[in-house]
């Protein structure tokens, strides 16, 4: 762990516990091994290449106390224990957010979720996902899609 308070996370990891969540779900199985996962997408319109699948839109152009706050009293509520954010390759704003999230984790006194960075960002993860993994890629992009 780093001074920031978030750990790396390399993509076949994350991999893992997207195929693990969508297991679960699929199964409508409640199974209290698996940790729920949430993917924070912290690129702006650059996001419109390509997320993701199920990811959430945080952008970094609007990153604020109020947001982040919002964003750790929704993860806590849907139970989530890992949340991983990135970027395009997650070396600015996919960190600089994760170090914010964890700083407001802090503030509000909660202990989870566990706050992670893609290692490599959406940049890597697309390379090595996008023609093996499709079904966890989406190009699919709302004009008004949710930012949360």
């Amino acid at each position: 762990m780093n001074g920031a308070s978030y750990t790396y996370m390399e993509p076949a990891e994350l991999v893992a516990l997207l195929d693990s969540n969508n297991n679960n779900s699929d199964n409508n199985n409640t199974n209290n091994n698996v940790e729920k996962v949430a993917v924070v997408d912290c690129r702006d319109e650059d996001r419109r290449a390509g997320h993701i699948c199920r990811s959430l839109h945080f952008p970094a152009a609007a990153l604020s106390t109020p947001r982040l706050v919002a964003l750790a009293e929704r993860l806590q509520r849907d139970g989530v224990a890992v949340a991983v954010f990135h970027c395009a390759l997650s070396q600015v704003r996919g960190p600089r957010a994760a170090g914010r999230f964890a700083a407001t984790l802090r503030d509000l006194g909660l202990s989870g979720p566990r706050v992670c960075v893609l290692r490599g960002g959406w940049e890597v993860f697309h390379a090595v996902y996008h023609d093996t993994r499709a079904d966890l890629i989406s190009y699919k992009y709302e004009e008004g899609e949710e930012e949360d």
